[in-house]
């Protein structure tokens, strides 16, 4: 080998070690810079109820230090009878301006063709990822160019909705700072060091659009830690799907407006 690729080799190696590090020491934390949404990220007009922040919808959705009960603490956007019939005219949009820090492809029979989930987060991150705050969507089909390391603005088209068979009239969103390595709570990989309801970082313009479906203020899309601790959700069998909410937890309202189609 040449003195060269020997020098090319030891540089690439330490620029591998340096993210690393990184990645492991200063950046495994993150920035506590919470970006604020500043753009509708989805039609309303295409929209007909929103599940709340610790519902008993879908499946566990928890951060990984054991701090909060049993809950989903995701938002699914649910859609209308018309929009679920036609999910590419269901477009989705950058919340805030900054990057694209994470886009994952699902595969397997029960997802829909380019159904992936893609994260935006207000910095580049490294290439290893990003462990600041970051707004996911889960069942999109990115629009062509959306890519990581992709800046977009807000508002940008980003990808619409896949509506796939395991979500068929709904997708999902989660605001959430990633962990260095998954781990298995109940049967599920929570990749979450922490998560918080995107409704409580929303700019006053953006929440205001939401009134129709009962969101006043952002309280009203977040069930407590202490009242879902007190009416836990009831798994199907060890988990981490959840029952239909019956008795105590249904209670709790999981649904903000009114779902016109099930599943």
């Amino acid at each position: 080998m040449s003195t060269r690729w020997i020098i090319l080799v030891v540089v690439a190696l330490a620029l591998i070690g340096g993210a690393v590090a990184w990645y492991l020491g200063a950046g495994s934390q993150g920035s506590d810079e919470k970006p604020v949404v500043t753009a509708q990220f989805v039609d309303l007009s295409h929209v007909d109820a929103i599940s709340r922040f610790r519902s008993c919808q879908g499946h566990l959705v928890v951060p990984q230090d054991g701090s909060e009960p049993p809950s989903n603490m995701k938002h699914y956007f649910r859609l209308t009878r018309e929009a679920s019939a036609a999910p590419s005219v269901v477009p989705l949009y950058a919340p805030f301006a900054g990057y694209v820090v994470g886009v994952r492809r699902f595969h397997g029979p029960e997802y829909a063709a380019g159904s992936s989930e893609i994260s935006i987060a207000a910095q580049r991150g490294s290439i290893l990822g990003s462990r600041d705050w970051q707004f996911t969507f889960l069942h999109i089909v990115p629009a062509p160019g959306i890519k990581k390391g992709t800046a977009v603005t807000a508002g940008q088209l980003v990808g619409h909705a896949a509506l796939d068979y395991q979500t068929p009239h709904s997708f999902d969103v989660a605001y959430s700072k990633s962990a260095l390595l998954p781990k298995k709570i109940d049967g599920w990989m929570s990749p979450y060091r922490a998560l918080e309801s995107v409704f409580a970082h929303m700019d006053p313009m953006v929440l205001a659009a939401y009134q129709p479906l009962g969101v006043t203020t952002e309280a009203d899309a977040i069930i407590s830690r202490e009242a879902r601790t007190a009416t836990p959700c009831q798994y199907q069998g060890d988990g981490p799907q959840f029952a239909p909410p019956r008795g105590e937890a249904n209670q709790l309202n999981d649904w903000l407006g009114t779902p016109e189609i099930g599943g």
